[in-house]
């Protein structure tokens, strides 16, 4: 038997999952000056090779010291990357293994698993929950028109990229009458707001820290069209966002830059920007800003893709029978999801029906 490990190296440089900030290192002791030399090393556990126990989400669940060791142990598949030019902390895709199997021959075999026994769930919004408000003026701060963002601010999420492309509305394009709402907190949001005020457009940007759901959804529905600047990147590139399915909830017209399953999900509800071009960014947010009918076709078209294909209600029924799967093979059916049951509203005898 051939044993890998396939632990990273852990540095500052170790990658992060998503919206996660990745590790830090101080000197807090120098040979030099205190005789000793002695850092701190802060890091969230969403950082390198990890694995996720149960307990991470739901109360009462097992840790990874509880799991026996044959879960964790199966066949794989070496993919050589470093011979694509990817070194370890840089980020892969689906496309690099497809890559690997062309000039291979080699197919990767994806777990032997029974179709039966494979759900895909996707992220949907609760339309009990995500509606639209009464707008109020008072979030343009005077001007005619507001362009709305919610999420988190950090790293992956592009706001520098937004910035860019504000600051390109305002100067280059001379439009001064389209205010800017940021919604969301997150470890680079006191750096994001030093990058406006170095780029003169703080004046058109408001930062609103995190805020309850209903001045969120007030400040969605006044907005004339709704932003995703998350930059292009392997990850984002696969990856189902929840503020495009808000935003398309809430009848709204969506900009974002050009990635697979945001075009899959938005479709014809959004513009697409070229990869990370905060020019044509901005120029799709004037085509959309300058055009009240296509805003109004762009919004309905994802209003009623939701309602028909996206909402959660069409996702709910996939989950609860994944669930159901999981505790029959584990034979533990009604144990293994009283933690679940309390996620979803509904009788015992309504689950019944849907297991």
């Amino acid at each position: 038997m051939n044993v890998l490990d396939l632990s990273q190296d852990f540095s500052v440089h170790t990658p992060a999952f998503a919206s996660y900030d990745g590790p830090s290192v101080k000197w807090v002791k120098r040979l030099a000056f205190d005789k000793a030399g002695g850092q701190e090393i802060t890091s969230t556990l969403h950082v390198g090779t990890h694995l996720d126990a149960p307990a991470h989400f739901y109360s009462g669940g097992k840790f990874i010291g509880d799991l026996p060791l044959d879960w964790l142990v199966g066949p794989a598949c070496v993919v050589d990357l470093e011979r694509m030019g990817l070194g370890d902390f840089d980020l892969y895709g689906p496309e690099h293994f497809e890559r690997w199997e062309q000039e291979t021959g080699i197919a990767i075999e994806r777990g032997d698993m029974p179709p039966e026994r494979v759900f895909v769930v996707r992220s949907g919004p609760n339309l009990a929950r995500v509606k639209r408000l009464p707008p109020d003026p008072e979030w343009s701060k005077g001007r005619t028109f507001l362009v709305g963002y919610v999420g988190v601010i950090s790293r992956a999420e592009g706001l520098d990229l937004l910035l860019a492309s504000v600051k390109h509305t305002v100067y280059a394009l001379g439009r001064r009458d389209i205010h800017f709402a940021i919604a969301g907190s997150g470890p680079e949001l006191e750096a994001i707001k030093e990058m406006a005020e170095d780029m003169e457009v703080a004046d058109y940007v408001t930062f609103t820290g995190r805020i309850d759901d209903e001045k969120l959804l007030t400040m969605l529905s006044t907005a004339d069209v709704c932003v995703n600047p998350d930059r292009v990147t392997a990850m984002n590139d696969i990856s189902t966002m929840n503020k495009i399915m808000e935003y398309m909830a809430l009848g709204k017209p969506i900009v974002q830059f050009d990635v697979k399953e945001g075009r899959f999900s938005a479709q014809d509800a959004s513009l697409y920007a070229k990869a990370n071009d905060t020019v044509d960014f901005a120029e799709k947010v004037l085509a959309l800003i300058d055009n009240p009918e296509r805003r109004a076709f762009m919004g309905d078209y994802g209003r009623k893709r939701v309602e028909e294909a996206l909402a959660w209600h069409h996702e709910q029924p996939k989950l609860l029978n994944a669930y159901a799967k999981v505790a029959e093979i584990r034979g533990r059916r009604w144990k293994f999801l009283n933690p679940v049951r309390r996620l979803f509203s509904g009788s015992r005898d309504a689950w019944q029906q849907q297991l």
